[in-house]
């Protein structure tokens, strides 16, 4: 995605996104406080792969902003 992205392309986004968020969820293994941080952390990007989904350019756009500053923050919820 860079500012020549279309809205397709931001459809596109989302269900690659989508499919690995389900992989993911699929593959879990974890428990405990681990279990629930991964499902605190993960749950948010839900919401933004909607709006990458239904959303017009400036929604999708903010939304694939939102998601690069969550991802930054990878390192606070996981040691």
């Amino acid at each position: 995605i860079n500012e020549k992205s279309n809205i397709d392309d931001y459809r596109k986004l989302s269900e690659n996104l989508q499919k690995e968020f389900q992989h993911i969820f699929q593959r879990c293994d974890m428990t405990g406080e681990a279990h629930n941080q991964l499902h605190s952390y993960l749950h948010p990007m839900s919401e933004w792969f909607k709006t990458l989904k239904e959303g017009d350019m400036d929604e999708c756009r903010s939304a694939v902003a939102s998601l690069n500053e969550h991802l930054e923050k990878y390192d606070s919820y996981f040691k």
